[in-house]
């Protein structure tokens, strides 16, 4: 290494600029300094959110508003759920604003496994921190009884704070949650100080307009730094988008003209082994820092070669070094240049130290060593820690009595620059995180039957270091080696969330060990190389000619040449979470077969994947109507999943996600809704055949069933269908539907073949006669549906359910309630449902007899057509019980318009509607009468009617006003509409109808009046700001229009109406990028609206 004998200190420059003395003050310097600056959230696939500085900003001003009437004071810890930086970066922001601690944690959904592993992290922290407030909206993964608790939505609600305190910049700002350089869980903490020095290293005023790229979690130490506003750009794409397609990495670079990126080794390789040359634009990138893990030259070198083949400069690549604990120390400035690094197993010499920092190697007794000789790094500088939080005793093992930092790793000193050669402590890391060796061997030594075990990291001729491999000893003479390997694997799985890649049992003497007895982990590998030994697997590796062998060698590939038999389990074998979503994706991309990563994690064994291949391929079908797995549980329980309006049902898959892998789900699916010859001619039709698949899958029940709108009428036909068979039905759950009792069309029989797939089941639902069914009924209700029934809380469903119906009420409206959040909440009821626990019964029919008596004869009147008779039996049963529900008056107006008794009918209709303001249905049936008979005699007892209507409420403010309105009364519909809004004037349906009457009678500049109004109250209604959008733009105010339609996506993103003109209207202002970023959110949009069978 030369002969020069220099002292192994390396000295970074000094800081040239003065930080602010609060976090506070340097967070509004570096917006008010990158006031054009923006953000871009990314799940792949060009599927992006942009949001900038300023509107970040004030979403934090709201959510700190709403911490501080929450009861949130300075220096109180928060545990922050970072898995989505829209809602996470706002209420980092607000904290450190606050002057509170953040702890923000992300947890890995495609990472099954890793769910009982997440809680018990959160669980410790939790209990580490006494009863800290947490911030998230996944009621499933970070809300616990008894814990304090709240959404960002509810954060969001509140107004802008006013007036930010500065706090001393020494006090803590972020605890990180990590291994640490013990191997063991630890709360890093950063103070104001050096949070600032992390996010602005050049400082907070210093014009920068870099657009950079990163991928990594937001709870890690290089993540983080995304949500520091500095740049012209900061793009956050999503840890699973990246694992998942990672060269959508390289799509971005090229989209947003990116200019600087962070990657970790695990990136580069990933990318280097996917990645076909001249396929990108990559000629805007200037600088690529890579850290988080130990760096291999080669994995660097193939990487580099991507990126100079696509335009990159080939200097490029910048190495970094840096921990949770002490931040950037050292990189910057220094290129990976491949000509310096033939040799691929020496790792690479990284840079010099970063700005205000200094990097020393000392020996043993912390005596400085010499420039290239290996000894332990330490550092110092701004971007430290304080300490462990709450663990005082490791803070004095971790700092040195000068104040410099033990990092635990080993390097050395060469022309000023670090060279990282591995661990000082016997810590392995896996994935980006670091295990206790000492644990590990503990663990493995308490399987029965093990007398020792060393586990140590394997590096594979300088291939990836993914997992360590372990050396073991029995106590025993006769040892099944295969099952004793499969339990050690398992166990490394299970307790530490990792596979082992070489396992294989030894003789105690083969051990090598130091002259005084203590085992050199690092010449472990040397027993693998002697014995040439790995996993052995009754099934040979062949030429890929079967579907099977061609599965087998997929997953060899990700298992270090372990080829696996059909019972193997993949993670026993080695593999690991980001092998399985690797091999999922080689799955679809290399053999066309889509199998969802969940669904895998659940049952990782080659059986299984033909298993759920043939279930795909040859699903139960009637030639109309097919049954679709989407999950295989662990139990034999499972849930069926009714088809909605579509045909299908697009939230079966998400459903399954939350409700976990115990359950299998299935799901319906109409195979070709579009051919009028295949179509059903009833909901009964159509139940019998979902239940002859059913029981192709399930020949015995109990069985549950669930369906959402449309759904709900066949999920309770299929019941009805069970229980007459003599079938179990364990549960039976309606989800958002009331149970349809004002149709009487029972005795229609006729269709039009236009626009099947909506009307033709809007037409068989109507034509529907429910009987009245054995079992209980769950009813789902949707709190802010327009569905929601007052005047019956069961919907109707009471009447048909003759052991009663258990009321849940879920967050959202009718479209919402199948979407997370809401989706989560009511998949945990679904799952106590399964599981046996039935709520309160309320009980069948609560109306007096001779009601009930005078329904059921106007329902058999109906069927028989003797309309007469069922206009009797109804008002019999509405003198008997008063206070009956509102859709039996909606039946007998229905009945007295079939009958030509016009004179009541208005004022019928308007008595369903006082007691059921807002549902849907009654105004549908009073306005669909009104457009047929309004030259009729109804509709001059109609106008009559409206004249002498008190307008007390909304509702009746707007059916008086449509009654005016489609029989020609200006006046009268304006005098209605105006009242009802200034009774509530909040009212944006109200407002709407107000709008469109103006601009019908060409009164604009009242309309515009009337539309900025519209705006002052905000509501979570996206089809209302979307005519509000409309009406803007007839109006020909197109700032207006764009305000209104954005608000129409915030609250509902899958609003492609919305999408599609807010791209149109872009597109016509010359904003190509927006337009662009609209356009592709659109197809993404329309792509999920299909139905996917996982």
């Amino acid at each position: 290494m030369g002969n020069e004998t220099k002292v192994a200190l390396a000295i970074g420059a000094a800081i040239d600029f003065a930080m602010p003395q609060s976090l506070q003050d340097a967070l509004q310097l570096a917006l008010a300094n990158h006031f054009n600056g923006a953000f871009v959230f990314s799940n792949g696939a060009l599927a992006s959110e942009e949001f900038s500085y300023s509107h970040i900003w004030n979403r934090a001003l709201c959510v700190l508003q709403g911490l501080q009437k929450s009861g949130c004071k300075l220096g109180d810890v928060l545990i922050i759920d970072a898995g989505n930086p829209t809602t996470f970066i706002p209420a980092l922001w607000a904290t450190l604003l606050g002057g509170m601690v953040a702890v923000p944690l992300t947890f890995s959904r495609w990472n099954v496994r890793a769910h009982r592993e997440f809680k018990d992290r959160l669980d410790k922290i939790h209990a580490t921190l006494a009863q800290p407030l947490i911030l998230s909206d996944d009621e499933d993964l970070f809300w616990h009884k008894g814990r304090r608790q709240i959404s960002f939505r509810q954060l969001g609600e509140y107004s802008p704070a006013e007036g930010i305190t500065s706090t001393d910049w020494a006090a803590p700002a972020v605890l990180i949650s990590t291994s640490g350089t013990t191997g063991l869980p630890q709360l890093v903490t950063l103070n104001g100080k050096a949070l600032m020095h992390r996010w602005w290293p050049a400082g907070p005023s210093a014009p920068n307009q870099t657009r950079f790229l990163n991928w990594m979690p937001l709870d890690h130490v290089m993540g983080l730094g995304i949500a520091g506003p500095n740049g012209q750009l900061k793009i956050h794409l999503a840890p699973e988008s990246f694992v998942q397609k990672p060269l959508g990495w390289l799509d971005l670079i090229q989209s947003h003209g990116i200019t600087h990126a962070g990657m970790s080794n695990f990136g580069m390789k990933l990318i280097a082994d996917t990645a076909s040359l001249f396929n990108w634009d990559l000629s805007s990138l200037q600088r690529v820092g890579v850290g988080t893990e130990m760096i291999s030259a080669k994995v660097c070198t193939r990487f580099i070669e991507v990126l100079a083949s696509n335009g990159a400069p080939a200097e490029t690549v910048i190495l970094g070094y840096g921990l949770s604990e002490c931040g950037p120390v050292a990189g910057g400035k220094r290129s990976f240049l491949p000509a310096l690094h033939n040799n691929g197993h020496e790792p690479p010499l990284i840079d010099s130290p970063t700005q205000g920092h200094s990097i020393r190697i000392v020996d043993q007794d912390g005596s400085l060593c010499q420039e290239n000789e290996i000894g332990q790094i330490e550092v110092c500088g701004p971007t430290m820690t304080s300490g462990y939080y709450g663990n005082p005793e490791l803070d004095k093992l971790i700092f040195t009595a000068d104040s410099w930092f033990r990092t635990g790793d080993t390097g050395y000193l060469r022309g000023g620059c670090l060279c990282v050669t591995g661990r000082e402590k016997e810590v392995i890391l896996v994935n980006a995180l670091k295990f206790s060796c000492s644990e590990i061997d503990s663990v493995v030594q308490s399987i029965p039957g093990i007398s020792l075990a060393y586990v140590f990291p394997w590096d594979d001729d300088g291939k990836q270091i993914e997992r360590p491999a372990l050396v073991y000893a029995t106590d025993k003479t006769n040892v099944d080696f295969s099952t004793t390997e499969s339990l050690i694997r398992k166990t490394c799985v299970d307790r530490f969330g990792f596979g082992l890649a070489r396992c294989i049992c030894i003789e105690p003497e083969e051990l090598p060990r130091t002259r005084s007895g203590k085992v050199q982990r690092g010449r472990l590998a040397e027993i693998f190389i002697r014995t040439d030994t790995s996993h052995s697997s009754p099934l040979e590796v062949k030429p890929p000619e079967t579907l099977q062998n061609k599965i087998a060698a997929l997953m060899t590939s990700l298992l270090d040449g372990v080829t696996p038999n059909l019972t193997d389990d993949f993670f026993e074998l080695g593999g690991d979470s980001l092998g399985a979503l690797t091999f999922t994706v080689a799955l679809e991309q290399k053999l066309g077969i889509s199998l969802p990563p969940a669904i895998f994690a659940r049952a990782p064994t080659l059986g299984n994947v033909l298993a759920f291949v043939q279930t795909q391929t040859n699903s139960a079908s009637s030639g109309r109507l097919s049954i679709v797995s989407v999950q295989t549980g662990t139990s034999r329980k499972g849930l069926f999943i009714t088809p909605g309006l579509w045909g299908n049902s697009g939230y079966a898959h998400n459903l399954a996600i939350e409700m976990g892998p115990e359950f299998s789900v299935w799901t319906f699916h109409i195979t070709a809704p579009a051919n009028w010859a295949l179509r059903f001619h009833s909901v009964p039709e159509l139940a019998q055949e979902c239940c002859t698949l059913m029981q192709t899958v399930q020949p015995q029940g109990p069985y549950h069933i669930a369906g959402h709108s449309f759904g709900g009428m066949i999920a309770f036909e299929m019941g009805q269908q069970l229980f007459a068979s003599g079938q179990a039905v364990g549960t039976l759950s309606i989800i958002d539907m009331t149970a349809q009792l004002m149709h009487r069309d029972f005795n229609v029989d006729t269709t039009k073949p236009t626009d099947y797939v909506i009307e033709h089941y809007r037409l068989l639902n109507k034509l529907y006669l429910p009987r009245l069914i054995e079992g209980p009924l769950r009813y789902f209700r949707a709190r802010d549906s327009v569905y929601l029934p007052l005047s019956d809380k069961t919907g109707g469903w009471s009447y048909l359910s003759k052991n009663g119906v258990e009321i849940i009420d879920i967050p959202g409206d009718h479209q919402s309630i199948v979407r997370n959040p809401s989706l989560g909440i009511l998949s945990k009821h679904i799952v106590a449902g399964i599981r046996g626990e039935i709520g309160f019964l309320h009980p069948h029919l609560s109306i007096s007899e001779i009601a009930r008596i005078a329904i059921d004869e106007a329902r058999n009147a109906c069927v028989k057509g003797n309309v007469l008779l069922e206009i009797e039996s109804l008002k019999r049963a509405i003198a008997a019980e008063p206070n009956v529900s509102s859709w039996v008056f909606t039946r007998l107006a229905h009945a007295l318009l079939s009958a030509d008794q016009i004179g009541p009918v208005a004022e019928t209709y308007l008595s369903a509607l006082k007691r059921d303001p807002w549902p849907l249905t009654t105004h549908f049936h009073l306005r669909t009468a009104l457009i047929h008979n309004r030259s009729s005699n109804f509709g001059l007892h109609a106008l009559h009617f409206a004249k002498q209507t008190k307008i007390d409420s909304p509702a009746i403010a707007r059916i008086t006003g449509a009654i005016f309105l489609m029989l020609g009364e200006a006046a009268g519909a304006e005098r209605s509409i105006r009242t009802g809004l200034e009774q509530v004037p909040e009212s944006l349906e109200l407002r709407l109808q107000l709008l469109n009457f103006l601009v019908e009678n060409k009164r604009f500049s009242e309309a515009e009046e009337q539309l900025v109004m519209s705006l002052a109250h905000p509501i979570a209604n996206d089809e209302a700001y979307f005519g509000l959008g409309i009406l803007a733009i007839k109006l020909n105010k197109f700032d207006l229009a764009t305000d209104c339609l954005q608000k129409s996506i915030d609250i509902n993103p899958g609003n492609a109406r919305a999408l599609d003109i807010l791209e149109k209207i872009q597109a016509a202002k010359g904003n190509i990028e927006s337009a662009q970023h609209l356009k592709s959110r659109l197809e993404i949009v329309l792509h999920d609206q299909l139905f996917r069978s996982e």
